[in-house]
């Protein structure tokens, strides 16, 4: 379902706390550990967006009911839509198929035979499911073996879909009706157990406003952004350590939990992170006004991007992600190897990878199999 505001609504002094008070409220958190069967709803962040943001969040499904997915070829060939999503009824035809939404991450997924009529003949037959890494531009670890660089599935978003899903109002005050898709993995942390929660965030478009005329060579349809929260401890004890906050075009921002805003939902510690959206490219910061990061383009040349955060404020929609989670990897499209997104020319100009897990698929009609029977268990348990 398409749009739906998963949770209750937000809290009135947890509003008033975090627009007045600039240090988070409740009792602190950044000393000794916080006890909870349920770390993942408890550490997730608040997320504000700029008052003046056209650009707004949109659900996996959201985007897909309004997308064609394409498999871009190269070297001669044609690209070819294969499905498109319910909310394009005129394009489905008894060539192109409805989006079955579980083809596109668990399996078994679609698949593509690239040597058409019109392709080049000088290489092997091949074919590639929608589950493997093959996003157009991206030549990260575990690509399809033998798949050009700009090959690959892309999810293109129409055109007049672009600005996302609509807030709602509750009270005078608006919120984003969207949920947020969260990872859980061990991990060692300071050299002791911990956790690693990434959160997923997904916006239906992203455009760089200020980037000394360069700000083209970074828009892109579909926008994951990604924060992750690490934490020391286990069985139901953890400390926080550090919020990393992911940028494209640079490093890794990683800030000790002791410098990122908190507030509190209830009783209890401060445990949630409060982090602004940038207007129009959605960069995640903890603090508000003009903030400057270096990106590496595809010509070589380095641009100066300048995002722009606000908040927490009246006007500036609100987005508790611990009322609208839900975990990534029991969703049927997890794990979709291609772009959300339109293929554009280059690495950054093309929609971005969403949430996976670590070893993409080879490409084996059984793994496929084996991946949709696993996602069933996980829907019933």
């Amino acid at each position: 379902m398409e749009g739906i505001w998963r949770g209750a609504p937000l809290v009135g002094a947890l509003i008033v706390c975090c627009a007045l008070v600039a240090g988070g409220c409740g009792d602190d958190s950044s000393a000794g550990g916080v006890q909870t069967a349920d770390p993942a709803r408890t550490f997730a962040p608040i997320v504000h967006l700029h008052p003046d943001e056209r650009l707004m969040p949109a659900d996996p499904l959201w985007f897909i009911a309004r997308s064609a997915l394409w498999f871009g070829d190269d070297g001669g060939c044609r690209n070819q839509k294969i499905s498109v999503g319910k909310r394009l009824a005129g394009q489905q035809n008894a060539y192109i198929d409805w989006t079955f939404v579980t083809g596109l991450g668990h399996g078994p997924a679609y698949w593509r035979e690239a040597l058409l009529a019109d392709c080049e003949t000088d290489r092997e037959a091949y074919r590639y499911y929608a589950n493997q890494r093959t996003r157009p531009h991206d030549d990260g670890p575990g690509r399809a073996p033998g798949l050009r660089l700009g090959e690959g599935y892309y999810l293109d978003l129409m055109d007049w879909a672009r600005e996302g899903d609509a807030v709602q109002r509750t009270g005078g005050r608006r919120r984003v009706p969207v949920p947020v898709y969260y990872q859980s993995r061990p991990a060692e942390i300071d050299g002791e157990p911990g956790l690693r929660l990434t959160y997923w965030l997904m916006f239906a478009m992203n455009e760089q406003p200020a980037a000394r005329g360069r700000g083209d060579a970074m828009t892109h349809e579909g926008d994951w952004e990604r924060v992750e929260v690490r934490l020391r401890g286990d069985d139901g004890e953890y400390e926080p350590v550090a919020v990393r906050l992911s940028t494209p075009g640079e490093r890794t921002r990683e800030l000790p939990w002791s410098a990122v805003r908190r507030v509190v939902a209830g009783a209890g510690a401060r445990t949630h992170p409060v982090l602004l959206a940038a207007r129009g490219s959605h960069t995640l910061y903890a603090r508000p006004g003009r903030q400057r990061r270096q990106v590496e383009l595809e010509d070589g040349k380095a641009v100066e991007a300048v995002d722009v955060a606000a908040g927490p404020c009246d006007a500036c929609a609100s987005w508790p992600t611990w009322q609208a989670l839900e975990e990534a990897r029991r969703q049927p499209w997890y794990g979709f190897g291609g772009a959300w997104g339109d293929r554009g020319p280059s690495d950054l100009t093309t929609g971005p990878l969403g949430p996976h897990g670590d070893d993409w698929p080879k490409g084996d009609p059984a793994d496929d199999h084996r991946r949709a029977r696993a996602n069933r268990r996980l829907r019933r348990e």
